[in-house]
């Protein structure tokens, strides 16, 4: 009876992915764009929240709606503040902050912060009210600390990209980290699962110029990454254990180079950056955005190219990327969750022209195939496959891999949803190209329930697997 409530639930969650949701319109043709400026979040709870640009009677507003777990459905959209360009940052007490540009004409970074994204605090004034600032990012740090960065617009036509830590304590510390002919784009990414609090950053300049960074300490020192061209840089960064304070794992470094195609980096804290670019999909790419990463198993994106949008799962080094999702209406200014973490799902919006005013919709997709007593082989030519039963389990799981013309022995990897290391697995026994492995709970070992990842490499292929323990 356990089982069947438990695959009850289970059916009925998986129903409700896939599908989108009209969430709101808006007279604004920028309503959710800039990749970067991160227009949706999650909390701990998986509570949803949203934000963008509407005019309503000639004048630039922020909507804010919330899609709470419990109601499964959105809120009315209202006003949050007078402005555009709005951001959002959430930290590891699920504290929101709204980061945005004023509508004044010599508009001014501001930040408005709330416990429940209905109860709002005044505006604090961030910027240098002297000159026209715009283009906000933001993230968390893992002491609950915002990381903001903005375009300032100085007298002599250059622009200056302004590093501003606001702390929980109000304080708020500003630096100038570079002054360049013309600033276009910023990204920003703390650890997803605020473990530490490194902060990697990047800035496109005069025009088709990006360099990537890493601050270790809050922008005393800044280590230079790599330089390179192209447009709209990406970023996102996770750390392999809990408890981490030097920043162990890596970040993934994601932009569209002067030919259009879509590039890849790969940084691993600890050793020299970069290697040679990865292309992961050719010409007429035009719009990216990034998800977070889960650094044994990969990451989320979505770019659009041909006037569609594509979910993509990027596996990993020499393992390729899998299509998630295919948006074929022509949907504009795409916007991806970041954080809070989340293992299972990606949740992302975007707009499209509805004639005199803009649709935005809410999609919600698996971040993995999905596996329960089935087995897996979601790229074909993969050479094997891997089935795991019984799933969920309490206190064993068996693994099948069979393997087909290659001549390598599967690696087997037991990881946690905070990318921790839980066993590796050597095989039980093997009958001709069938190899069987048991991951047996030990007891005096305290294996929390949840859920699990099995990553299966055979030779240069790759297969994920998710199980759940209860």
């Amino acid at each position: 009876m356990r089982k069947l409530f438990f695959f009850t639930i289970l059916i009925i969650a998986l129903s409700n992915i896939q599908s989108q949701t009209l969430i709101g319109t808006s007279n604004h043709p920028n309503a959710t764009a800039n990749h970067n400026q991160r227009k949706i979040v999650r909390d701990s709870q998986q509570n949803i929240y949203v934000v963008y640009t509407d005019s309503l009677d000639d004048k630039l507003v922020i909507m804010g709606l919330v899609m709470t777990k419990s109601g499964e459905s959105w809120s009315d959209p209202q006003i949050i503040a007078h402005g555009t360009n709005p951001t959002l940052a959430i930290n590891v007490i699920d504290k929101i902050s709204l980061i945005y540009q004023s509508n004044d004409s010599v508009s001014k970074i501001q930040l408005k912060q709330s416990e429940d994204f209905s109860n709002w605090s005044d505006s604090i004034v961030l910027s240098n009210t002297n000159y026209s600032c715009i283009h906000p990012v933001a993230d968390c740090d893992s002491s609950g600390n915002i990381d903001i960065f903005w375009i300032e617009k100085n007298a002599d036509t250059t622009n200056s990209l302004i590093y501003g830590l606001f702390k929980q304590d109000d304080q708020l510390y500003t630096k100038i980290i570079a002054t360049k002919e013309h600033i276009t784009d910023i990204s920003v990414a703390n650890s997803l699962l605020n473990i530490n609090s490194v902060l990697y950053f990047a800035y496109q300049f005069q025009q088709d110029s990006i360099i990537f960074f890493r601050s270790r300490d809050k922008m005393v020192s800044i280590d230079t990454l790599y330089k390179t061209t192209g447009y709209q840089p990406c970023l996102t960064y996770n750390s392999y254990s809990e408890g981490s304070t030097n920043g162990s794992g890596f970040a993934r470094l994601m932009y569209i180079d002067i030919d259009s195609n879509l590039l890849l980096q790969e940084q691993y804290d600890g050793t020299d950056c970069c290697y040679g670019d990865q292309v992961l999909h050719e010409g007429n790419v035009e719009y990216l955005c990034i998800d977070d990463i889960m650094p044994p198993i990969g990451h989320s994106y979505l770019f659009i190219k041909n006037e569609s949008l594509f979910h993509a799962f990027y596996i990993g080094e020499g393992f390729g990327t899998v299509m998630l999702d295919t948006i074929s209406t022509k949907p504009i200014f795409p916007s991806i969750a970041y954080k809070q973490f989340n293992i299972e799902y990606v949740d992302f919006i975007w707009m499209e022209n509805s004639g005199s005013k803009y649709s935005i919709h809410y999609k919600r997709d698996k971040k993995y195939q999905y596996v329960y007593n089935e087995v897996v082989d979601e790229i074909s030519q993969k050479g094997f496959t891997i089935k795991s039963y019984p799933n969920p389990f309490t206190d064993l799981i068996n693994i099948q891999v069979v393997v087909e013309n290659i001549d390598k022995l599967p690696l087997i990897s037991i990881y946690d949803i905070e990318s921790r290391l839980i066993q590796t697995l050597e095989p039980v026994n093997k009958v001709k190209n069938s190899y069987s492995f048991i991951w047996k709970l030990n007891q005096s070992v305290n294996i929390p329930n949840g859920i699990y990842i099995i990553r299966c490499t055979v030779d240069k292929y790759l297969a994920v697997q998710k199980v759940v323990k209860f």
